[in-house]
């Protein structure tokens, strides 16, 4: 139990950076992205201190909250790619006229963008079928999926 709340303790660093960061950037729209970017790290530490909750919680509850809290390692390259895509596009004036910039352009874009989210969608909802994790299985305090 004190290992999993220790993971989620450290969990939490990501979200109180990602405040100063949305500080630092005043709403701009890469700090609010920056800020999901860093709520997903957070979600990706709490579905690993989950699975340390064997002795708090049933195996099928740690099973249910390890499904809800893999959105975060899952929707995180969407959001990395339209982080990417963020720089390219608007913040990136001194490449605008480099050879790669070009290159850059259309490998970052919106259709690749939708392309990710999408895929990321249809991987979240498998994760939850008979195709993701479908049990748990418990070995000297850490549980292990398969």
């Amino acid at each position: 139990m004190i290992i999993s709340l220790l993971i989620i303790a450290i969990g939490l660093i990501p979200i109180v950076l990602a405040i100063n960061v949305l500080r630092i950037y005043r709403g701009s729209e890469l700090g609010v992205t920056l800020l999901l970017f860093m709520l997903l790290i957070s979600l990706w530490q709490i579905d690993i201190g989950v699975l340390y909750l064997k002795d708090m919680i049933s195996i099928d509850l740690i099973l249910q909250l390890f499904q809800f809290f893999r959105r975060g390692p899952t929707f995180i390259v969407p959001v990395t790619f339209y982080i990417a895509y963020l720089i390219i596009h608007r913040h990136s004036p001194n490449f605008k006229n480099a050879a790669y910039y070009r290159i850059l352009l259309s490998l970052f874009n919106r259709k690749f963008l939708w392309l990710f989210g999408i895929g990321s969608v249809v991987i979240y909802f498998i994760n939850w079928t008979k195709l993701g994790i479908v049990r748990i299985k418990g070995s000297q305090g850490l549980l292990l999926r398969y």
